[in-house]
C-alpha cells in the first residue's frame, strides 16, 4: 500500500526474509505480474543475472519510505541503495502506474475480504408462470407472531 496516494500497489507480494529466499528471489520465473511483487528484507542491492525481463526496484529505508526507484531494470543489471533495508520488485512500469515517490510510505496490508456478489445470477432469478399468484409485499415483510412466540425448533 502507498501512504500518500491510499492505492494498492500490488496485491499477491511475497516476502522474501531468509537468505535461501532472498538468493532466489525472481529467478527461473517467466515474468512478474501487473499486481504482483516481491519484498526482499533485509536488502541494500539486487541484480537482475538470469533474469528475463525488467522489473521496477524500490528500496525503502527502515521506516518504509522510498529512498530510490529504479523503473525497469533491464536483466543483467545491479542496483543499489545505501540507505535501504529493504527492497520491492514489481513489474516493469507498476511504479510509475502507481504513482510512487520518492519519500512515499510503503507497507503491507491485510488483504480485504472478498466483495459480496453484486451481479444477478441467472440461476437465482425465479420467473413467475401465470398460473402462480404473486405474493402481498406486506404479507412477505410482517411476521405473523412475535419471535418469541413461535414454537421451538
Amino acid at each position: 500500500m502507498n501512504d500518500r496516494t491510499r492505492s494498492a500497489v500490488a496485491l499477491d507480494v511475497d516476502v522474501a526474509a531468509t537468505r535461501a529466499t532472498r538468493r532466489r528471489g525472481l529467478l527461473g520465473r517467466a515474468s512478474l505480474g501487473a499486481t504482483e511483487g516481491l519484498l526482499l528484507t533485509p536488502c541494500k542491492a539486487v541484480h537482475t543475472v538470469g533474469m528475463r525481463f525488467p522489473i521496477d526496484v524500490i528500496f525503502i529505508d527502515r521506516d518504509g519510505r522510498a529512498v530510490r526507484i529504479v523503473p525497469a531494470l533491464a536483466p543483467w543489471r545491479i542496483a543499489m541503495s545505501v540507505r535501504a533495508k529493504a527492497v520491492i520488485e514489481l513489474a516493469a512500469g507498476t511504479a510509475a502506474a502507481s504513482d510512487i515517490r520518492v519519500g512515499d510510505m510503503l507497507y503491507l496490508a491485510p488483504a480485504p475480504p472478498p466483495r459480496k456478489r453484486t451481479a444477478v445470477d441467472k440461476r437465482d432469478v425465479h420467473v413467475q408462470r401465470k398460473s402462480e399468484t404473486p405474493l402481498k409485499p406486506e404479507a412477505s415483510l410482517k411476521p405473523r407472531a412475535p419471535i418469541g412466540e413461535h414454537p421451538p425448533c
